[in-house]
């Protein structure tokens, strides 16, 4: 019998050696081939006041033309000319399209403004291959120069999208009506063709704005020759977003090679991730489709000999700062800023009697654990409130604790796999693992409201558990112990929600009495003709007197692209 006991550790042993040594560390990117990008950007109009929300649609081509599906996830900024970015957001990219929008702060000054987007693998090829497009920002209390000379003076970089000089897709709008009332319904058929006139499927995005006179003068996107460059600095992300970082010793700061590296997103569901440095110290997460600002925590695995030091790299690339130019508004732009001024401060005034916003987050972080569902669970209030090591002994019949005062270990009791009795379990709290087991035992049981037991034996690569032991305390946030000093704990910026356009339905309340003002009336960046090449739109004109350019820009899986402009103008009610 005890032969066969030490066969079975044996091949186990065996088994597990050759698995570390096959599989490679969970969320451990590989390096991909490198493939040249071009952004073009499309925002629902040039001209805003401060205060109000900058719609956008990219679109990221390869070096053939074609929408490109290598980068997941886009870098869009908002920069004043200072060159201070304002704004940071990821963007997630599906097919080569993704879109966003920016809440402009009511602070921001009167002025020149850059939206910035690149990929990560466009910053191998430096900010000239980056994506540049300029807005004009209006602030209601800030006096405005008038420029002498009526051009638009805004310069912006070359490429546009679709235009007539490369007119593949052929895009058509009928807007029923080019003259309409106020808060009326306005049905919009937009078709599709190829150059021959044969329908063809494609991907539209439609924005209905305040006219401005510079808007047939905008370009989008860049010109810059897509060239691999000769050095792959930055990681494409191919796959999706990533978390990267550098681990260096304390003592000389030279690169630490071959660490394991852990990673755990506090909170009530638990998410952890192990990879090993590279020679050179870095260290790449692979992460699952999240959004927001989320608390990550990185630590260095349990058996480190020397102090080691964790860094997060930068995902965004630097900003040159530059001496802002004063600011002058062309008079041809005063009609319509006029407009959008008086617009926006009605809009404001109401503002508080407004929806609130609604965000489309899906595929969002699983509520089940990484290790799937607990065993057991107990919730420390339907007990006496012992101190952890006692409420283990008394309570916790698959937990044994072992030793005297401030010296206990603890471990699991598995009864139907004694081969694995010698393994400790994964001790985590909030989702954090913590490694050493005094510091777990001390922990305040009057902050924890539960604990999870997984009875079962668990691989996390490289490590072998003989199950886990998870505290869930009330706040969920692993504040209740005391993290390694080299452990880090960091803000990090995932992909930013999709935002919905939201608008009125003046069908539905035909009395609303609230004053509609929008300078926007519509934007969809997410419009699919059908085979037949064919979408119907339906949305309302607001209160807002003048004329509204309808701006549509398409793009097909073949890489045809097309872009064309209609005119419609909202008129004062006779009655």
């Amino acid at each position: 019998m005890t032969n066969l006991y030490h066969y079975q550790r044996l091949f186990l042993f065996c088994c597990f050696s050759l698995m570390s040594s096959n599989i490679p560390a969970i969320a451990q990117p590989t390096v991909p081939e490198f493939q040249p990008e071009k952004i073009f950007i499309q925002t629902d109009r040039q001209l805003y006041i401060t205060g109000e929300i900058i719609w956008f649609k990219l679109f990221v081509f390869d070096q053939l033309g074609d929408l490109s599906d290598f980068s997941k996830v886009a870098y869009v900024e908002l920069i004043d000319g200072a060159g201070t970015a304002l704004t940071q957001l990821k963007i997630g990219l599906e097919n080569g399209q993704g879109n966003g929008a920016i809440e402009l702060p009511p602070g921001l000054g009167s002025g020149r403004y850059q939206l910035r987007a690149y990929t990560q693998a466009m910053r191998n090829m430096g900010p000239e291959a980056f994506s540049y497009y300029s807005l004009i920002l209006l602030h209601p209390e800030q006096p405005v120069v008038q420029a002498v000379s009526d051009q638009t003076g805004v310069e912006l970089s070359g490429g546009r999208i679709g235009s007539s000089h490369n007119n593949d897709l052929k895009i058509t709008v009928r807007p029923g009506r080019e003259q309409l009332g106020q808060r009326e319904k306005v049905r919009m058929e937009i078709s599709s063709t190829d150059a021959t006139g044969r329908p063809i499927a494609a991907d539209i995005s439609l924005a209905v704005a305040l006219t401005a006179p510079g808007q047939n003068e905008f370009a989008i996107g860049t010109t810059a020759p897509l060239q691999p460059p000769t050095d792959i600095i930055f990681r494409p992300e191919n796959k999706s977003l990533l978390l990267q970082g550098k681990v260096s010793r304390q003592s000389d700061g030279e690169a630490a090679h071959g660490q394991e590296i852990f990673l755990a997103f506090p909170g009530k569901t638990a998410r952890v991730y192990t990879v090993a440095t590279d020679a050179n110290g870095h260290f790449s997460f692979l992460l699952p489709k999240m959004y927001g600002l989320q608390t990550v925590i990185l630590q260095t695995g349990p058996e480190v000999s020397e102090p080691l030091r964790i860094e997060l790299e930068d995902e965004f690339h630097e900003i040159i700062p530059t001496t802002p130019k004063a600011f002058t508004l062309p008079s041809a732009w005063l009609p319509v800023a006029n407009a959008s001024l008086i617009n926006t401060q009605v809009q404001q005034a109401y503002r508080a009697f407004e929806k609130p916003p609604v965000f489309n987050t899906e595929q969002t972080f699983s509520e089940v654990p990484f290790f799937g569902r607990p065993d057991v669970q107990y919730r420390l209030d339907d007990y006496n409130r012992f101190a952890l090591p006692e409420f283990f002994y008394e309570i916790v019949l698959e937990v044994q604790v072992r030793g005297k005062f401030g010296e206990q270990n603890i471990s699991l009791v598995n009864r139907e796999n004694h081969v694995f009795e010698d393994y400790p379990p994964l001790l985590l709290v909030d989702g954090v693992p913590v490694f050493d087991q005094r510091t777990f035992l001390k922990i305040n049981n009057r902050l924890i409201a539960s604990t999870e037991i997984v009875k079962n034996p668990f691989w996390l690569n490289p490590h072998f558990y003989n199950g886990i032991i998870q505290l869930t305390s009330f706040e969920g946030d692993a504040r209740v112990f005391e993290l390694p000093e080299t452990a880090l704990r960091r803000t990090f910026l995932t992909l930013l929600p999709q935002r919905q356009f939201t608008a009125p339905d003046h069908e539905a309340r035909p009395d609303d009495s609230l004053p509609d003002f929008r300078n926007t009336l519509f934007w969809d960046p997410s419009i699919r003709t059908d085979e037949e090449g064919r979408a119907n739109i339906e949305f309302f004109t607001s209160d807002a007197l003048g004329n509204y350019t309808v701006e549509v820009l398409g793009v097909t899986e073949t890489g045809l692209r097309g872009r064309v402009e209609q005119s419609i103008q909202v008129v004062k009610n006779s009655n």
